[in-house]
């Protein structure tokens, strides 16, 4: 899904880059996945479903033959998907595909990687802003068109003081890493692949519904650790 070579460039240069169409063949994720992946009940409990800039509690009623009473109800995601984006974590045994195209980075980076699906059915939605990660990240674009800026600023200690803080100070931050030029600046669209190596600001916004598969990067070699990519067919 993703060659060898982009993966190993990746990780010996952590420089950010953009391949349009490179995975276009080889798309991970469709609407119609989504569909299924979002009506299961293991795919949508509170550890895993996650809501960008939720602000309120969610609550629903315990339910017979439930498991899994922290599910979130199918109503209440139609809901959500009104006017939010939301990621699925953990996804990185979704398909055959998507588990040997981790187990590939992991195994060239000999550090732990997941698989995250990032979707919003509205038209325009900026996620989380400008902001930066704290590990390694490979995204595909699988369905719509997304806007991705990438940032070459060079962190200081105020950068990971005020990440994540509501203070004016790190408002002001974000307005200058904003309005500076990004080193990338593209229009992702369905089979496009941005690589964004950690601590580079960056911003992912819908320009339309869309589907993303985000594949993060652990930021230490503990192979160890990895999920087992053992795969069962019959």
């Amino acid at each position: 899904m993703i060659p060898h070579l982009l993966i190993e460039n990746a990780r010996d240069l952590r420089t950010p880059y953009v391949m349009p169409e490179i995975c276009k063949d080889h798309i991970p994720l469709d609407w119609a996945d989504l569909e299924l992946i979002i009506n299961l009940t293991p795919f949508v409990n509170t550890e895993r479903l996650n809501i960008v800039n939720r602000t309120e509690p969610l609550h629903w009623p315990l339910t017979a033959w439930s498991t899994d009473n922290q599910a979130v109800p199918p109503s209440t995601i139609r809901k959500i998907l009104k006017d939010k984006t939301v990621f699925i974590k953990d996804c990185s045994r979704l398909s055959k595909m998507i588990n040997e195209c981790v187990k590939d980075i992991e195994d060239i980076w000999k550090a732990p990687a997941d698989a995250q699906v990032f979707f919003n059915t509205h038209n325009i939605d900026n996620g989380f802003g400008v902001h930066f990660d704290n590990n390694h990240n490979f995204i595909i674009q699988c369905e719509g068109e997304s806007t991705i800026k990438v940032w070459n600023t060079e962190l200081n200690d105020d950068d990971h003081k005020y990440r994540d803080v509501d203070c004016v100070e790190g408002k002001q931050r974000l307005k200058e890493i904003q309005d500076s030029k990004p080193a990338i600046n593209h229009v992702m669209k369905p089979g496009d692949l941005v690589y964004i190596p950690k601590h580079h600001y960056h911003q992912y916004s819908a320009n339309q519904k869309r589907l993303s598969l985000s594949i993060p990067i652990a930021d230490y070699e503990d192979y160890e650790i990895r999920q087992d990519r053992d795969w069962i067919s019959f």
